[in-house]
């Protein structure tokens, strides 16, 4: 006797404390499954409250109100479709990151999250309390179900000693899982090290959409055993898949997956299949650095956002990855040249903004910069020229740019790249100005890859033009602030290839000097680099966040002392 299940994936974008919203998709995906006669339909890892919360389930009114939208859910299921949806709850006066089980307007099975993260972007620990049962499954229709949250998969005691004894029939994991570059294939084989010993099919439901610094990707997907490949959900998109999962009974209960993409907006099955492999670790992320520029505008309610361009090459990104990510009408440039900048420079910026439709302003800064110097002139009298004139024209530019933000009630983007914030190499309150920067977890020998890699390559999901967005000109131009005549990024620091390797140990490895020997880098480089970082950090503290793309980004990831007195024994 064959025993079937049929199970709807709802790979869906929640909101941070948006509880009505969340709850009405929900309610609307849930009427759908229940249509096409779903045995149980499955929401991500805390879907109903969004995810991180960090502080905020300490809110006590947030707990509540979560409570009376988990009583409208409950009301709204049928005898037909079971629905799996996470949130936090409080049982005992406890805390718990937790999977609810609904069937027939009542609760039929709570389970909490064992493994919790408390590393990198992870605090966990810090707002949950761990659970220790060891019933982690549930009997449904014939079928034995084990259940799990994000985590939970990770870890091999949890697999081998809580679901394993448990023989289930299939296993289903729902996740909030932030991208990081080349993650995917971790998962992955993850999940085929579960499947080898718990010997069932595994779903694996991901989160997608942006929050604050991090970014969902989605790419949930389906492994019917350790050696067949994973069957992938879109990525960076909401989508919708059905599982049909037979088994076979006795000695043959080898697992059969019929696995059909589903499209609620056409109200109709797709008739491609599944993908079995995805794009290239650059394309996504390019994917992620746009998306999240993009849940970050909508989700905090900006109607466009504006930047400055100079010509550069950090800037054109950024402007190209807004207009992927909003439509080149929600996309105002700057240019305010001063009496420093090249012509050249001038026209690579009019022409990246006619590349991209922006509309665009020009604003010279020279005569503000006189101003500022006449009046700063019996203070700074009998001083060398320095940084400090420098600089005035980066804050003049900030200030300007501000004004605008705040007058427009546009988000103002930064431009600048993990590189020059790991160095210092960046202006406070003058180009670090703004309310968030889409290129604050990019190398700057990575902008060059994702520069190359926009010119030649086009996604369904960008709303700008495709093809060549970034002139010749601008991808090759020495770099260069302009902010002193003939004045280069490598007159103070290293080509940016050679920082980019010593930054990436000293930052992502924290500090393994050994291995920058090895590589043949002088102690006098990297000593001059490594202080440098140090000596940084109060402007990383007041810098706009970023989409987070690689293992260690700054910010959450990296938490040091702005007053800080070690010095590495290099």
């Amino acid at each position: 006797m064959t025993r079937c299940i049929r199970l709807f994936l709802a790979q869906m974008n929640s909101s941070v404390g948006d509880i009505a919203d969340n709850y009405n998709k929900i309610i609307s995906t849930y009427a759908q499954a229940n249509q096409l006669k779903a045995d149980i339909v499955i929401f991500p890892e805390c879907f109903l409250s969004g995810y991180p919360l960090a502080d905020q389930v300490y809110d006590s009114s947030f707990l509540s109100t979560l409570d009376v939208y988990l009583q409208k859910i409950i009301k709204a299921t049928t005898s037909q479709t079971a629905l799996i949806v996470g949130l936090p709850s409080q049982f005992d006066n406890k805390t718990y990151n937790s999977l609810f089980w609904i069937y027939n307007q009542s609760i039929q099975a709570v389970r909490h999250k064992t493994h919790l993260p408390n590393e990198g972007v992870f605090d966990e620990k810090r707002t949950y309390c761990s659970n220790f049962e060891t019933n982690q499954c549930v009997s449904f229709r014939d079928f034995t179900i084990a259940l799990g949250i994000c985590e939970d998969m990770w870890h091999a005691e949890f697999i081998n000693h809580v679901i394993k004894p448990q023989q289930p029939d299939c296993a289903i994991f729902i996740n909030a899982s932030p991208y990081e570059s080349n993650k995917l294939s971790e998962r992955e084989h993850i999940a085929k090290k579960a499947i080898q010993h718990i010997k069932c099919p595994l779903i694996y439901l991901n989160q997608v959409g942006g929050q604050d610094e991090l970014v969902f990707d989605g790419h949930s997907f389906v492994l019917q055993d350790n050696t067949s490949s994973a069957y992938y959900m879109d990525g960076f998109k909401e989508d919708y898949a059905l599982v049909d999962i037979k088994l076979g009974s006795g000695e043959n209960k080898s697992p059969h997956i019929s696995l059909t993409p589903y499209c609620s907006k056409l109200d109709k099955q797709k008739k491609h299949t599944i993908k079995t492999h995805l794009l290239s670790d650059t394309q996504l992320d390019y994917l992620a650095l746009m998306h999240g520029l993009r849940d970050y505008v909508k989700k905090n309610q900006f109607k466009k956002v504006i930047l400055g361009i100079s010509g550069g090459i950090d800037s054109a990104l950024c402007a190209t990855l807004a207009v992927d990510a909003l439509g080149s009408s929600c996309v105002e440039g700057y240019l305010m040249p001063s009496k420093i900048s090249s012509q050249h420079s001038i026209e690579d910026a009019k022409i990246l903004m006619h590349n991209l439709s922006m509309q665009y302003h020009i604003l010279p800064i020279g005569n503000l910069v006189d101003c500022c110097e006449e009046t700063l002139v019996d203070i700074i009298a009998n001083t060398a020229r320095d940084t400090t004139e420098e600089n005035i024209q980066s804050r003049l530019r900030g200030v300007l740019l501000m004004a605008i933000a705040n007058k427009t009630g546009a988000l103002l983007l930064t431009t600048g790249n993990k590189s020059e914030i790991a160095v210092g190499y960046a202006t406070l309150y003058g180009d670090m100005n703004g309310g968030f920067n889409p290129i604050k977890d990019v190398y700057k020998s990575y902008v060059y890859t994702l520069t190359h890699l926009r010119n030649s390559w086009y996604y369904d999901s960008m709303k700008g033009k495709n093809g060549v967005c970034i002139s010749d000109n601008i991808i090759h131009k020495a770099p260069s602030a302009e902010l002193s005549v003939d004045q280069y990024d490598q007159d103070t620091l290293p080509e940016y290839q050679i920082l980019d390797r010593i930054l990436k140990v000293l930052i992502e490895r924290q500090g393994k000097v050994e291995e920058l020997y090895d590589m043949g880098y002088s102690r006098e480089l990297i000593k001059d680099i490594n202080k440098k970082i140090y000596a940084t950090e109060h402007k990383r503290k007041q810098a706009a966040p970023g989409t987070k793309i690689t293992r260690l980004a700054f910010g959450l990831d990296r938490r040091y002392p702005i007053t800080n007195g070690f010095s590495k024994n290099l």
